[in-house]
């Protein structure tokens, strides 16, 4: 599955890695985001 995004493989590796944010919990919020037309930040 592609994820839009700037970071490379070894970023997103020690994003994913973090003890705070866990793999299941940055799939979720992939999954959140994916079903939004648009997101206002």
């Amino acid at each position: 599955m592609p994820i839009n995004t700037d970071l490379d493989i070894e970023e997103i590796g020690k994003f994913a890695s973090m003890k705070e944010t866990s793999a299941e919990e940055i799939l979720d919020l992939y999954l959140f985001l994916k079903e939004k037309d648009t997101i206002t930040i």
